[in-house]
């Protein structure tokens, strides 16, 4: 379905906070085709194995910078995908796969 490097996005499951519940949108990177293994893209690089990039590796984020958050694998089904508003928004460039590859 989706190929090494592919950025999407989806509703997350319902999430409670303040009291109330809701879905939030979420950015992943496919890292691994036949595994269905995913990292996110998160807005804050707070994590110590959080890899950085910014709009220059890749123009469609959000935030002018990103972090890969590399410490938590997502095994996610294509099942579980398909019920989330899925959508893909581009590819990571070679480069930048190449720099987190060997971070």
């Amino acid at each position: 379905m989706y190929r090494v490097g592919d950025v999407i996005w989806y509703l997350s499951d319902d999430v409670e906070a303040a009291g109330k519940n809701y879905r939030k949108g979420k950015y992943i990177l496919c890292v691994a085709v036949s595994e269905r293994w995913y990292f996110f893209i998160n807005s804050s690089g707070r994590f110590t194995d959080s890899f950085r990039i910014t709009r220059a590796d890749f123009a469609e984020l959000p935030q002018s910078e990103s972090f890969i958050g590399c410490g938590r694998l997502l095994v996610l089904p294509d099942d579980h995908l398909e019920k989330r508003k899925v959508r893909k928004i581009g590819t990571l460039p070679r480069e930048t796969l190449r720099r987190l590859s060997i971070m």
